[in-house]
């Protein structure tokens, strides 16, 4: 038996070994940018508070969301608000310094609509919202809604989240 043979196989294995673990040093830092590139993306896409769905509503005949919104409960009782995550705010005063302002020193610089619905008792509720234009949902519409179906509705408003 020729010992040559009984080496090679081995040498050979090791050369493949070898070459593999240098395939692996030259892409393990690009395929960790991939996985960091993707992760930011994938964070960034989750909303911050709730979940994503297809929202509607009406408030006077005048439609402020009909489409993607972002959707999260705010009790047990089934309370909820929405929002189609357009509005943007900035500093008209930066009284912390360069580039940054206290929630006081912030204004609408992008209208966007948010509100909710506080259930107050089984398929009875008050709706709250921003009026589409204000930085913070104070705006409380008179009545109460009643529940149909996917959606909540009085005389002047109906709000729907699928």
């Amino acid at each position: 038996m020729d010992l040559s043979t009984l080496r090679n196989p081995f040498h050979l294995n090791l050369m493949k070994i070898h070459r593999s673990q240098d395939i692996m040093r030259k892409i393990t830092p690009t395929l960790s940018a991939i996985v960091l590139v993707s992760s930011f993306f994938q964070l960034n896409s989750v909303p911050a508070y709730g979940k994503i769905a297809k929202c509607l509503l009406v408030v006077n005949g005048k439609t402020y969301i009909n489409g993607s919104c972002e959707f999260e409960f705010t009790g047990d009782s089934g309370s909820f608000r929405i929002d189609d995550k357009k509005q943007r705010l900035g500093c008209y005063e930066y009284d912390l310094g360069p580039g940054r302002c206290s929630g006081a020193a912030t204004k609408v610089v992008r209208n966007g609509t948010f509100g909710g619905l506080d259930v107050i008792q089984p398929g009875v509720g008050k709706f709250w919202w921003n009026e589409g234009t204000m930085r913070k949902g104070e705006a409380r519409i008179p009545g109460i809604l009643r529940r149909n179906g996917a959606c909540w509705e009085s005389t002047s408003v109906k709000v729907c989240a699928w």
